[in-house]
């Protein structure tokens, strides 16, 4: 299992400050994915494109800029279509700690368009 932190910012960070993420994100939600490929569905699925990966150094190894892209908003009965659609993609086991990794999308897709810089970044494995 893999863990992605998507989190976003008001102001440009550079890269030695992007370990330091609770010092300098605004937002910060942890989804924990089998692989990359299902972070790319999600991503998709999220009208969201996978960008090429920066390399870091220290607590993470990637660091994916979304910064340019606008992720897909949701109500709640299309959050909900957009879950059933994730879980029959993924063929991952749907359960409330699923949904709940999941459920920042439905509230904080809207707050996370407008910050300046959005970041998913992938822990160190």
């Amino acid at each position: 299992m893999i863990s992605y932190i998507f989190a976003s910012c008001e102001e440009k960070l550079n890269n030695e400050n992007l370990d330091k993420v609770f010092d300098n994100f605004t937002d910060i939600n942890n989804i924990v994915l089998e692989n990359k490929r299902e972070l790319a569905i999600l991503l998709n699925l999220l009208s969201l494109q996978l960008p090429e990966p920066s390399i870091l150094s220290g607590d993470f190894e990637y660091q994916f800029d979304l910064s340019t892209q606008r992720m897909k908003e949701f109500n709640q009965e299309s959050f909900d279509e957009f879950y059933d659609h994730w879980i029959k993609l993924t063929n991952r086991e749907s359960s409330m700690d699923e949904y709940g990794q999941l459920a920042f999308i439905n509230g904080n897709a809207n707050t996370w368009n407008k910050r300046l810089c959005r970041y998913i970044l992938q822990e160190r494995i």
